[in-house]
């Protein structure tokens, strides 16, 4: 009788087994990370859920998730509403992730959430999230198309590094800040700076080899450099698609001066989008230096000043010069502001200098 019992129970336990979800609530596909937050995961689907509110247990970095050892089988991640933070590098290196859903109510992520997740191709945050902190999708080379809030305020260091399939995105109107790095080596066609931005990092758009269209719309204070190692901005960049020479670049008309070292090791062809700028009085140090494939450079009658090493190794390419009337300025860190402006290698073959006085 106790056979045919147990027999009996174990029949039971079989068949409530048989009707659970594939994986649900399978010992280590569960648990918890956060006061009132859940995770699952479900094998059959590689989703990964968040569900509950509040937020997550941040987790230092280099601390270990709970689902350290899933992350390479996670296809899809779902944070429910209610959640307002998720923590330091929840689905970092999760290389199969395609598919992310996250809620309206999420107000802040830490840094690295996403980051390199190279099989994601598409994000929405339709939140109201006004911070991209450090590392949010950098290194998601399969990234092509991200949806920000109106609403954000700041694109945090390398955010968007080295996301190689992320041609265009559209800036919020809100945006404020756009730090270090943000956006280097991305795969961006075209770029428009917002107005209302009021620091942009060193380094923010370099080695975007693709970008062909720049629209600066943001002050010219907005550009600042703050280290000897990074004083540039858009190193590499073309500013002119691949089969044409005509420069796709415009700043604000009524800038007075080019911040120093903004086009430092850019690949621009020209300066000839100087002349639509009226109010321009001064080229600032450093601002067309080391750009290897210069051909042609045009000041405008408006300018007065130069500042030092502007043109610095800039003058390979170019064979004529012409410095305006309007110039009565070389600036120098050395005595001999005319003979310091020409001091290093050049073909240049004509050069006109204006002013006598100079």
């Amino acid at each position: 009788m106790m056979k045919r019992r147990l027999f009996s129970l174990l029949l039971v336990l079989c068949l409530l087994v048989s009707v659970l979800p594939a994986g649900a609530y399978a010992a280590g596909n569960s648990g918890s990370c956060g006061d009132n937050v859940k995770w699952a995961f479900d094998p059959a689907t590689g989703t990964m859920t968040l569900s509950g509110s509040g937020e997550t247990y941040l987790y230092s970095r280099g601390e270990p998730i709970p689902w350290a050892d899933l992350k390479p089988q996670i296809t899809k991640v779902v944070v429910g509403e209610g959640i307002t933070i998720i923590g330091y590098d929840f689905f970092k290196d999760c290389t199969a992730l395609t598919e992310v859903e996250l809620p309206g109510t999420l107000l802040e992520l830490a840094s690295g959430v996403f980051q390199n997740c190279t099989s994601l191709s598409a994000a929405t945050v339709k939140s109201a999230l006004i911070a991209l902190p450090q590392d949010t999708f950098s290194g998601c080379t399969a990234l092509q198309s991200v949806s920000l809030p109106a609403g954000m305020t700041s694109i945090g260091r390398e955010a968007f590094k080295n996301c190689s399939a992320l041609s265009s995105i559209s800036l919020p109107e809100a945006l404020t800040s756009l730090e270090r790095e943000a956006f280097a080596g991305s795969g961006l066609t075209k770029a428009v700076i917002p107005a209302r931005i009021t620091a942009i990092g060193e380094q923010a758009f370099d080695e975007c080899t693709s970008l062909a269209d720049v629209e600066i719309r943001c002050p010219s204070s907005a550009f600042e450099v703050g280290s000897y190692y990074y004083m540039e901005f858009f190193k590499n960049v073309p500013f002119h698609a691949p089969d044409s020479t005509e420069t796709n670049l415009s700043i604000p008309a009524d800038w007075t001066e080019i911040p120093d070292y903004l086009f430092r090791y850019s690949a621009l062809l020209d300066t000839d989008f100087l002349t639509d700028v009226p109010a321009l009085t001064r080229l600032g140090t450093c601002s067309f230096a080391e750009m290897p494939v210069l051909e042609r450079v045009t000041i405008p009658g408006t300018v007065t000043t130069i500042g030092s090493q502007a043109f610095y190794e800039s003058f390979d390419c170019v064979s004529t010069l012409v410095i305006p009337e309007s110039v009565t300025t070389l600036e120098s860190t050395s005595a001999g502001t005319c003979q310091q402006f020409f001091t290093f290698n050049t073909t240049l073959r004509d050069v006109y200098i204006m002013n006598p006085d100079l």
